[in-house]
């Protein structure tokens, strides 16, 4: 008996004991996974941080960059500079009264459509179909007011305009209309009639070449349209 009672005793102790530590491992659980869980957070959502700050510039870039594209689109839209002459069409043929068969005279021109913060305008007429790296300047017209909108027909030779106005060097080095003249034979070339709008009175003297006109009104371009005549012979 009394070898007995040791013997059970051991034996419940021993019972309850592993009672006890089943009951520990079940409660150790929990706080193992909430470990985890809380450990396991901070990894996902700081490496998430970083890209989305990343992400907001981006966006903020993009957003403005819109909004940039859109106030030029917008201000084109409201703004739709057209050049145009009697002489010709868009595309059409250039009469042989304008050519270097015919009286040699610049046809007339008039505009509209141009933004309301235009200071002055800029005229370009250029051949790129001339078998030159920079094409042929027939003509270099700029410090036009923004209250003149046409050229008449057959504008003298000569560095200033009447009514407001500068011509520079063309092909010749002569401040003058130089009409179109392409080899005979050829397919019609395309003369063009660049017009820019300007923000700012560039200031330039009369003289000045194709490429210091095109330098110097880069930056305050707000609108700028082509005309296009055809000619050959």
């Amino acid at each position: 008996m009394h070898r007995t009672f040791p013997l059970a005793l051991v034996a419940c102790t021993l019972m309850l004991a592993a009672c006890g530590g089943d009951s520990k491992g079940s409660t150790s659980t929990p706080p193992q996974d909430a470990t985890i869980t809380a450990t396991s957070t901070p990894a996902t959502v700081v490496p998430t941080q970083t890209p989305g700050r990343a992400e907001r510039t981006a966006v903020a870039a993009v957003t403005a960059a819109s909004a940039a594209d859109a106030e030029k689109t917008s201000t084109a839209v409201a703004s739709p500079l057209k050049l145009t002459s009697d002489a010709f069409a868009d595309g059409a043929s250039i009469p042989v009264k304008y050519t270097c068969i015919g009286d040699k005279v610049s046809p007339a021109l008039s505009w509209s459509g141009a933004p309301p913060n235009t200071q002055e305008y800029a005229l370009i007429v250029d051949d790129p179909d001339a078998p030159l790296a920079s094409g042929v300047t027939h003509w270099v017209v700029y410090a036009l007011p923004a209250s003149v909108t046409k050229l008449p027909a057959a504008v003298p030779a000569g560095p200033d305009i009447v009514g407001g106005g500068k011509q520079g060097l063309n092909v010749s080095g002569v401040t003058a209309f130089t009409p179109p003249c392409p080899p005979i034979g050829v397919s019609p070339h395309h003369y063009r009639f660049h017009l820019y709008a300007l923000d700012a009175a560039l200031g330039l003297d009369a003289g000045k070449t194709n490429r210091e006109v095109t330098m110097a009104v880069q930056g305050h371009i707000t609108a700028e349209t082509v005309l296009v005549g055809l000619f050959g012979r």
